[in-house]
């Protein structure tokens, strides 16, 4: 028979920890920076195309890592974890694409 994988509590909580950050870093380096976000007109469709292959490529990564870690430490926590962490991430870069104190807006109202 197969043996189980034992993974200590503190390994876990340090493995976990240290995959919310990559998914972090995945997502910044897959979508435009911030700066170009904030500065893409509303109908730029090449910054919307950047942060949806973000979301898309990211996301792939947060279901492998987390079902890597949910089956390592048979429990859910580490794919709530990764997925929350996306999803936060993501959220933040679209309501900045879509937000109101976005550049482009601050230049419609004579602001700059």
């Amino acid at each position: 028979m197969a043996e189980q994988i034992q993974i200590t509590e503190g390994a876990a909580i340090a493995v976990v920890s240290f995959a919310v950050l990559e998914v972090f870093k995945i997502y910044r380096d897959t979508a435009p920076s911030l700066q170009a976000v904030r500065k893409a007109s509303a109908d730029d469709w090449e910054c919307s195309q950047q942060l949806l292959d973000a979301d898309v490529l990211t996301g792939v990564i947060v279901v492998l890592m987390g079902l890597a870690g949910a089956f390592l430490l048979d429990r859910k926590s580490p794919l709530v974890f990764l997925v929350l962490t996306w999803v936060a991430v993501a959220f933040y870069y679209h309501s900045v694409r879509k937000g109101p104190n976005s550049y482009r807006q601050a230049v419609q109202e004579g602001r700059l």
